[in-house]
């Protein structure tokens, strides 16, 4: 739940605001100037985006990123230190430029093979940003990922936020008191748990009360797409794409009708296993059992939306706890 989203989502953190000195150049958007501004790193799915000439609108804004549809395909700018993602393009921490606070919703924007332009005031090069995608599974096995949910689940207490769906880290299903999300969800995981635990099929049907957590909860990317998103992420890293790809079909019918397109672009980049950069390593941590690492990871995961990276987390994390039965038995390790 938030304005950003944890799968590939722009995460919406209070990071401090970069101090610089202001160069522009003349151009109408910006109060007769013009921006120019190179991207340090670009999101596999938003590169993509860049393959030919399009144009799209400014489709939503926020203090530290904006979003941008190109024909129904979803990117997010956003400055430099909020993060990697599969659909981001991270803005460098260049001297004499600022977050462009003149950008509104329903700016034109064009794309080419190497820039964005927004109106005709603010233009995104794009031509020697660095190629970012999530990095490899990590070899793991059935015993560091025990010690793994052991320490997140000592790391956690006292930490997850008083919304959203974070309480299903703790292992225990949410009771009296838990936040109305959690208590709204809980059938929904419940059925999520009984078809990860029933078996490393694929050709088990997921459950239709799964598909209740689309749309569940306010905000841009509501906590059960958050978590659905975790979940799907998660199925990849466990190399389980199969049963990633029986999830998504089971919920993709009813996205269009029960959220947003934003969510959905985010959903639709963990159905390909990809999110944010800081999801990614704190499920590596887990999942590698860096019991050590994974008190910073929370920290990070904390500054994803309002409580997006905890939902995002706690759907990972549902999946992982399942791997006893979803890992092939023939495997020692996962690598």
């Amino acid at each position: 739940m938030g304005s950003g989203s944890v799968v590939a989502i722009a995460a919406e953190s209070d990071l401090p605001p970069v101090h610089s000195r202001n160069i522009w150049h003349d151009g109408p958007l910006c109060g007769h100037r013009q921006q120019i501004i190179h991207a340090a790193t670009i999101g596999s799915l938003a590169a993509r985006v860049f393959q030919c000439a399009a144009d799209g609108r400014v489709a939503a804004v926020f203090r530290q990123s904006f979003y941008v549809d190109i024909a129904g395909s979803w990117i997010c700018i956003v400055r430099y230190g909020v993060g990697n993602g599969p659909i981001n393009v991270v803005l460098k921490n260049t001297p004499g430029h600022v977050w462009p606070l003149e950008i509104k919703v329903g700016n034109d924007v064009q794309v080419s093979r190497s820039e964005l332009l927004v109106g005709e005031g603010f233009t995104v090069h794009t031509g020697l940003a660095r190629r970012w995608s999530p990095p490899p599974v990590p070899a793991s096995s059935l015993a560091d990922l025990a010690r793994g949910l052991n320490a997140l689940a000592t790391a956690v207490q006292g930490r997850i936020p008083r919304r959203g769906l974070g309480s299903f880290l703790t292992g225990s299903w949410p009771s009296s008191g838990a936040p109305l999300e959690a208590l709204k969800a809980r059938a929904s995981v419940r059925a999520l748990c009984g078809w990860l635990w029933s078996g490393s099929g694929s050709d088990l049907e997921v459950p239709m009360a799964v598909s209740t957590l689309v749309g569940l909860g306010p905000g841009l990317t509501p906590s059960g797409d958050d978590f659905l998103g975790g979940a799907l992420i998660a199925l990849a890293r466990l190399r389980r794409e199969d049963l990633a790809c029986r999830l998504y079909w089971q919920i993709q019918p009813d996205l269009p009708s029960r959220t947003g397109a934003i969510s959905r672009a985010h959903l639709s980049a963990a159905a390909a296993g990809e999110g944010l950069e800081a999801l990614h390593a704190a499920l590596d941590a887990v999942l590698t059992g860096a019991s050590g690492s994974i008190g910073q990871r929370l920290s990070e995961i904390d500054r994803i939306g309002h409580c997006s990276g905890w939902d995002a987390l706690a759907g990972a994390v549902t999946v992982l706890r399942s791997a006893p039965r979803i890992w092939s038995r023939s495997e020692a390790t996962v690598a």
